[in-house]
């Protein structure tokens, strides 16, 4: 006795009832068969090209989305560079003074120092050489109070804009 013994269906057949098992079946309906039918390719390709649409959508998503960090990355890395400039050489001054509004800040030690924003630039002048911290700079605010420098940032990469801020207590005022 066979495994597919039990497995008996009855097909009607030229006015007689046969017993075939399910297993020659399936071997008889497999057997001339020499490729897929062109419904059968019609769908896999549908499928196939759901599939690649789904996966392209998310990994473009994906690469706006790490596109737009990084970005973020590089602004804040400009900036932190741009107040560690900014803090060495005011911790270092005697004296500062706020120029042209805020935008300005004049620093004296041993000569004069002056940040200033010019052309989307962060400059230091020193001694007339002419120095770029950092660009992408859409405006900066200097103030002062007592023994402290407050500085007020905003860079830009041409599609967003990032506020830093931070603090600078003078070390050698007068």
């Amino acid at each position: 006795m066979s495994i597919y013994s039990d497995l008996n269906i009855f097909v009607k057949g030229q006015g007689n009832i046969k017993s075939k098992t399910l297993f020659n079946l399936m071997n008889r309906s497999l057997v001339g068969r020499k490729g897929f039918t062109l419904v059968e390719m019609m769908v896999a390709v549908i499928i196939l090209s759901i599939f690649i649409v789904a996966v392209g959508m998310i990994l473009t998503s994906s690469w706006g989305f790490w596109n737009d960090g990084w970005q973020q990355v590089l602004l804040q890395r400009d900036a932190s560079y741009a107040f560690a400039r900014i803090e060495k050489v005011v911790r270092r001054g005697s004296s500062v003074t706020v120029l042209s509004g805020g935008t300005g800040l004049q620093v004296i030690r041993n000569g004069t120092q002056i940040f200033q924003s010019g052309g989307g630039t962060l400059q230091l002048i020193e001694g007339g050489n002419v120095e770029e911290i950092v660009s992408g700079v859409q405006s900066i605010n200097f103030s002062t109070s007592g023994n402290t420098v407050s500085v007020t940032l905003t860079l830009t990469d041409g599609s967003s804009n990032v506020n830093f801020r931070t603090t600078i207590f003078l070390r050698n005022a007068l």
